[in-house]
């Protein structure tokens, strides 16, 4: 793909012409998405208006299974049932993409609310913790605004349905009338409630009110409902923190560290059953999609099974999606990996995705292009390419030559095919011009489209000699390895950005990732790791660092060791214990790091904590090193990892026309090649002993791309993030060598200067910004 554009002219076209048509071909391109890893919804304005969006949904593309699904969800929220889903299919089928069409559809229609999760990654034992943690944290939508999160609409849409069932009037009662109407709700629906149970439904009552007290957090009220959300999502708080908020459970305690958390997976599941109980009380269901569950090792499903098999006999109203690739889902059931009880929990309702057939993949295409065309066909110079051409800039003919063969087709596989038949036709225009592009698309050598369909009778394009086409030249398969996988971390960053909610910040989680990253570097030549271990607590106690690493010193026979803890609470005495059981670790270690997420859970500045930490500091830079990864390097983290547990979604060009998917093998070594891994601060750090000196700085940016990028986008679309647009730029060989951070937020100065010059409209959005037509 050509990297140099030629620059747009200045502004963004309201009204379709044929510049702005030129301007869209060359910066966007409608295809290159092909992967579903979040759930995208409409976008509502300050007066609760819904935004169009972009979102593609075919309905003839796996309408059956899709409307099997609907009727789950239906029978669940109308009996209270409890059911488990397994949807399987091979990858590139669709799964991720039907699910994100069935979330839109739960909360478009009011029937409940989802949680998407795409890859769990824990170690087994902290699994269910983890899950409860990822769970919530979607819920409370990053802790952005808890007014906007599904946690508050959960409970008010209880809330109001209490008071129409003892006729209040939601706007006039009192807070206390109100908690007596809940409770006396509670009490007839769960007569038996626990004590637990019966807590979790008073803190959920009390998060309620504070926020709807005081919209605006901060200070002490502030600090109280991330208590309580701290508790709800199975974090420690301090003994000071739980007085305030209400909880008492005596088994909660951590004597060692003097802080409370729910102490076992009986009591995380009744925090799940307690948010079903209220989604059931409106008359709702609470759906929760674990996609990617075949990524997962066997020891992490065996836990994350048994785990759900409880769930089931804990909850009601809970829709418990799991999906994956067909086979892999096979084995873990065959080998006992997810045990007999609780498959037959988890697989009630069993759904395998067929592959699609060619006329389904074309109305896919065709669905793509709906707003491109829209926008453009009434452009008279446009007109009979349109007409004629459905797929227009592409060739329909070329769809037919690859595909009409095919009985069954991979909807990846198309859209591969698609955005690299576009990424020729901006090719094309690069090279031979506006004018000239536009005269021979797709034509026998000195015939227009419009002489073509003057030919009487003719109702077919012709087809081309053989002495016309241009072979392409082979493919560099290193090379188109290399952007694929690059692009794929690119998009999943963005993605990440985009839903925060769904990777909290939390130790075991990083460590995970770590490890599995590390895992493919031990014991290569080009690396300094000899040697990875995770530290294993005993029952009741907190390892003093979670992995412990082995590093060659170069040019010298001796070993480097350090011991790598990471610190995600917020709460200051646990904070305190992991500091000084890093400082009084008794194995002797060359290099003590600390790893804190900066951003979401910068290290708690209390009294007892500052003094351990700068006792660390007082051991020198050699011995003691804080990494302070931002929200962007823990998302990369995330980012690195899936794209090597999901390589086979991965799909490159093999051969000039031919497409398959990727190996795991292809995938790692791809990233060792691209020295991808060492660009991370982190990795960096335990790859390279001494640290490798560092690269100099990119050259500057240019700024010209961004803003016709931007153009290009906003000419057919209703809105793209400053994410979506940092991601696109990253494909283009000149912005490849700079970070998504840095890019970004470029990306947003540009987009704020066409808003105050009236060329568009922003809003700030998860991480970046929203950008629309100017009105």
């Amino acid at each position: 793909m050509a990297t140099k554009r030629k620059p747009s002219p200045a502004g963004l076209d309201s009204q379709a012409s044929l510049e702005s048509f030129f301007q869209t071909v060359r910066y966007s391109n409608p295809f290159r998405s092909n992967r579903v890893s979040n759930v995208s919804l409409p976008i509502s304005d300050e007066e609760g208006r819904t935004e169009p969006d972009d979102f593609i949904d075919v309905p003839t593309i796996h309408g059956k299974p899709y409307r099997r699904l609907q009727r789950v969800v239906r029978a669940v929220r109308d009996n209270g049932e409890c059911l488990g889903v397994s949807l399987t299919g091979a990858a590139g089928v669709g799964k991720s993409h039907l699910l994100s069409r069935l979330c839109r559809w739960l909360e478009g229609e009011n029937n409940g609310y989802f949680v998407f999760l795409h890859n769990v990654m824990v170690s087994a034992e902290q699994m269910p913790r983890h899950m409860l943690k990822s769970v919530v944290s979607v819920l409370a939508e990053g802790r952005l605004s808890y007014r906007d999160s599904a946690l508050y609409r959960l409970v008010h849409n209880a809330l109001k349905k209490v008071c129409r069932t003892h006729h209040l009037n939601s706007r006039e009662v009192d807070e206390q009338q109100l908690r007596r109407a809940f409770n006396a709700t509670l009490r007839q629906q769960l007569p038996s409630q626990g004590h637990l149970h019966s807590q979790v439904l008073d803190l959920l009552f009390h998060f309620f009110a504070q926020v709807n007290r005081h919209p605006t957090l901060n200070g002490e009220t502030r600090d109280m409902v991330d208590a309580m959300v701290d508790w709800l999502s199975g974090d420690s708080i301090s003994q000071e923190a739980a007085n305030r908020i209400g909880v008492s459970i005596p088994e909660a305690k951590d004597e060692e560290e003097e802080t409370l958390r729910l102490p076992d997976d009986q009591h995380i599941a009744t925090v799940f059953s307690s948010l079903c109980t209220l989604a059931g009380m409106s008359d709702r269901v609470l759906m929760i999609c674990l996609d990617q569950f075949d990524n997962l090792h066997a020891d992490q499903v065996t836990a994350l099974s048994n785990f759900l098999l409880g769930l089931f006999g804990h909850c009601r109203h809970l829709v418990m999606i799991t999906s994956g690739i067909t086979q892999t889902i096979q084995h873990f059931v065959e080998s006992g990996t997810i045990p007999r009880a609780a498959w037959d929990r988890m697989g009630q309702t069993e759904l395998a995705l067929p592959q699609c057939t060619q006329r389904e993949v074309s109305e896919m295409l065709i669905m793509r292009l709906e707003n491109f065309r829209s926008k453009f066909e009434a452009v008279a110079e446009l007109r009979p390419y349109f007409e004629r051409e459905v797929l227009f800039p592409i060739a329909e003919k070329d769809f037919l030559e690859r595909f009409e063969s095919m009985v069954e087709i991979r909807p990846r596989i198309v859209l591969s095919w698609a955005s690299d038949a576009w990424e020729q036709q901006q090719d094309l225009l690069d090279d031979l011009g506006e004018t000239e592009w536009l005269r021979t698309w797709d034509c026998v050598p000195g015939e227009t489209p419009s002489e073509r369909g003057k030919k009487s009778g003719q109702t077919t394009e012709p087809k081309r000699g053989k002495e016309e086409v241009v072979p392409r030249p082979p493919i560099d398969l290193p090379a188109a390895i290399d952007k694929v996988v690059r692009d794929a971390i690119t998009e999943g960053i963005a993605d990440r950005r985009e839903q925060s909610g769904n990777l909290p910040p939390d130790a075991d989680n990083l460590t995970t990732l770590t490890e599995r990253l590390l895992n493919v570097c031990t014991g290569r030549e080009e690396y300094s790791l000899t040697k990875l271990k995770r530290s294993v607590p005993a029952k009741g106690k907190n390892v003093p660092y979670h992995l412990e690493v082995e590093e060659r010193i170069a040019g010298k026979s001796t070993k480097a060791l350090s011991g790598v803890a990471f610190v995600t609470t917020r709460n200051g005495a646990s904070a305190f214990h992991a500091l000084n059981r890093l400082l009084k670790v008794a194995k002797k270690l060359q290099h003590r790091i600390l790893v804190t997420d900066e951003e979401r859970a910068p290290l708690p500045q209390s009294t007892k904590c500052a003094e351990k930490y700068r006792e660390l500091l007082a051991l020198g830079t050699l011995q003691f090193r804080h990494i302070k990864l931002s929200f962007q390097q823990y998302v990369e983290l995330d980012s690195l990892r899936s794209v090597m547990d999901e390589a086979g979604d991965l799909v490159v060009e093999s051969a000039p026309g031919e497409f398959r998917p990727l190996t795991r093998e292809e995938v790692i070594e791809s990233l060792h090649r691209q020295r991808r891994l060492l660009k991370h601060p982190l990795l960096e750090e335990l790859l390279c002993e001494p640290n490798a000196p560092s690269e100099p700085p990119p050259p500057p940016l240019p700024e010209d791309l961004i803003a016709d990028t931007i153009r290009g986008h906003l000419a057919w679309r209703f809105s793209i993030t400053t994410n979506a647009i940092t991601e696109e730029l990253l494909r283009e060989e000149c912005y490849r060598d700079f970070a998504f951070e840095t890019l970004h937020s470029k990306v947003v100065g540009v987009s704020q200067r066409l808003a105050l010059a009236s060329e568009i409209e922003v809003r700030e959005h998860r991480n970046g910004l929203l950008l629309m037509h100017a009105r």
